[in-house]
């Protein structure tokens, strides 16, 4: 357990954290970072000059340590990975990253961030997308959809492409998570990040298109048009507020349609497959309760998700013997 402690953010402004990460000259020194608060509403619309990281927690097991105001701080190896290929020798570097960002020992603070995710993305200069080292199984893989992106490629560069490292890549976890939608969807500027390799969003776009690959072979690439869309209009979608007062919104879709198209994605906790789609849902689940909030059971948001979609006059009964996380209702309603 890390034994930072926070202090309270406060309430006005959208305040949020954001992580210095300090530059060194030795790659393997140890990780040193400052917390600071940060206002996005006092400097005004448009873009700040931070990086906001989407990446995959992975597994809490072995976590590594890193200094965060000069106090030990835990993080999961493939944050601290990231963190490493993102220290600069030189020049600090100002990233907002949840899992350092946001005190995750504080359910009320997760709300309130969670709450305004999709702004905390949107204002970033830029969103960084880390998939990880690079294994032998995916090397060169990253650098190989850059070349193909080039319009200048040969056919012969092409047929030396090593498609199958390509498609384990597009496999890692990340393409499967629910969370990343947002990330990228609100980004005006995607890099994608693979080991010490990096490309432009667009240009990874470009490069899958080149290569026309089939993604029918694995069930894991099912999903990945969805997101390789979403990160090829980065930059070109309009970023506003709605009109609802003191509420960030993507405008996508209504809630309903994003919940039916992307009820397969993958989430640690069940309620984010609620709550990671709220910032780009053009209705307002925040007047049945729908709003992020940790201290509200799966069994109560999956309630309150039901009425929200089909009225409030449904009776709605979650079997007592259904498990924490199970999406299963009885659902009753008066005959006319």
């Amino acid at each position: 357990m890390s034994s930072y402690e926070y202090s309270l953010l406060p309430l006005e402004d959208d305040n949020i954290r954001l992580l210095h990460l300090l530059p060194d000259k030795d790659k393997d020194a140890p990780l040193q970072c400052e917390l600071r608060n940060y206002s996005l509403q006092k400097l005004g619309p448009g873009t700040h000059l931070y990086e906001a990281l989407s990446y995959v927690w992975g597994e809490p097991n072995n976590p590594l340590p890193i200094c965060v105001d000069k106090i030990e701080f835990s993080v999961g190896a493939n944050l601290h990975a990231a963190l490493s290929r993102l220290r600069d020798h030189s020049f600090v570097r100002i990233i907002w990253v949840d899992a350092i960002c946001i005190n995750q020992g504080n359910v009320v603070e997760q709300g309130q961030q969670v709450q305004i995710m999709a702004k905390i993305y949107s204002n970033a200069h830029r969103v960084i997308v880390w998939l990880g080292d690079e294994t032998e199984e995916i090397k060169g893989a990253l650098e190989d959809i850059r070349l193909a992106a080039d319009e200048e490629s040969t056919e012969h560069s092409k047929k030396e492409t090593n498609k199958q490292a390509i498609l384990k890549l597009l496999e890692q976890q990340w393409f499967q998570r629910i969370w990343v939608l947002q990330e990228v969807a609100a980004a005006r500027h995607v890099v994608m990040m693979c080991g010490s390799t990096q490309i432009d969003g667009y240009a990874f776009c470009l490069g899958l298109k080149s290569l026309s690959l089939s993604y029918t072979a694995s069930p894991n690439l099912q999903t990945l048009p969805s997101v390789v869309y979403l990160i090829e209009r980065a930059g070109l979608r309009s970023k506003h507020t709605s009109n609802l007062p003191e509420r960030f919104s993507l405008n996508i879709r209504c809630l309903v349609e994003l919940i039916d198209m992307f009820h397969t994605r993958k989430a640690t906790d069940v309620r984010d497959k609620v709550y990671a789609l709220l910032g780009m849902s053009s209705d307002d689940p925040g007047g049945v309760g729908l709003r992020p909030d940790y201290e509200v059971s799966w069994k109560e948001l999956f309630r309150k998700l039901i009425n929200f979609v089909l009225g409030k006059d449904v009776s709605v009964e979650i079997p007592d013997d259904s498990d924490d996380d199970s999406q299963r209702a009885v659902i009753k309603s008066k005959g006319y």
